[in-house]
């Protein structure tokens, strides 16, 4: 999968989640981010707590925000646990998204009980955009060479909004580094 990162946000209380997403409506807006709030009654979703699947079904809430045409939204949408768990696809989008990404969440964590993010770019850690653009750049080349040997198409993006790294004949191709 083209460089993504995943992350987890826990919180201890209802006040918490506002505050999580009032900032996080607010840095988007700094950034010029479209922003789509997120009210659902009585929703699903799947949550992975130690490799293990676990559904969820109640009350979502929160934002989602689209940092690029390139680039995955990043969804910050609680549950009544408390949780707000997504993967945001950054490969294809330019380096400064990635880094704005990864500023966002560092900014949201002073609000959460617990914050986990995993970084494939690597930026969270070494703090290095040149790195940064090094991993996508491999990360590039191999899913360029990927969908030239399957004779597929580089970038499809699925109805639902998710990246994939190409599509072909045989389906979805998602290159592992």
């Amino acid at each position: 999968m083209g460089v993504t990162i995943h992350y987890e946000l826990v919180v201890a209380s209802s006040d918490a989640a506002f505050a999580v997403l009032e900032a996080a409506r607010a840095f988007a807006a700094e950034q010029e981010w479209d922003v789509e709030s997120v009210d659902i009654e009585d929703g699903e979703k799947t949550y992975m707590f130690d490799e293990v699947e676990e559904p969820y079904r109640g009350p979502l809430w929160g934002v989602v925000l689209r940092p690029h045409q390139d680039c995955e939204s990043l969804a910050i949408v609680f549950g009544a646990n408390g949780v707000a768990q997504d993967y945001c696809k950054t490969q294809f989008a330019p380096v400064e998204v990635h880094v704005s990404a990864i500023n966002l969440l560092k900014q949201l964590a002073k609000h959460c009980e617990s914050l986990s993010v995993r970084d494939e770019g690597e930026y969270l850690s070494s703090g290095d955009r040149e790195h940064l653009a090094q991993r996508l750049t491999e990360h590039a080349d191999a899913i360029q060479e990927i969908c030239a040997q399957e004779h597929c198409q580089l970038k499809y993006r699925s109805s639902s909004g998710r990246i994939w790294d190409g599509y072909g004949e045989q389906g979805v191709v998602e290159v592992k580094l």
